[in-house]
């Protein structure tokens, strides 16, 4: 997503949803609630490594539950979810007759905005 150091926001051309968005605010003048982060980009593969863009991916930490979308300007297959929400968080994905599970993908705050800091996590399906 957005480029981040230390909780600041840095200058460049970010793409998101088909929105290609200019980002120039600079630490001192970073406004705290004007960017909103997924707590996971979760990246779907197969056993060869080949991207898989139509499964299922889903989130849960306790009674949270949500199922991710997949970002329509990645050709990487990347799904996105669980904005601005820390927690732990267990990975569901399946397609077809294949899946995969991820556990214990911790996702904190940090910084001077109290920033959510995206993980990036690779799912592969098996059998």
């Amino acid at each position: 997503m957005t480029p981040r150091e230390g909780g600041c926001l840095k200058r460049g051309l970010h793409r998101f949803a088909g929105v290609i968005v200019l980002s120039l605010s600079a630490c001192a003048s970073v406004d705290c609630e004007s960017v909103g982060y997924a707590a996971v980009a979760v990246r779907v593969q197969d056993a060869s490594g080949e991207g898989v863009c139509d499964a299922a991916v889903v989130v849960t930490d306790g009674d949270f539950s949500e199922e991710l979308f997949a970002s329509d300007t990645s050709e990487d297959c990347v799904y996105y979810g669980a904005f601005e929400r820390a927690g732990t968080y267990r990975i569901e994905v399946s397609r077809r007759d294949r899946t995969g599970v991820v556990e214990g993908i911790e996702v904190v705050r940090t910084g001077r905005c109290d920033v959510l800091q995206t993980v990036q996590v690779t799912v592969e399906l098996s059998a």
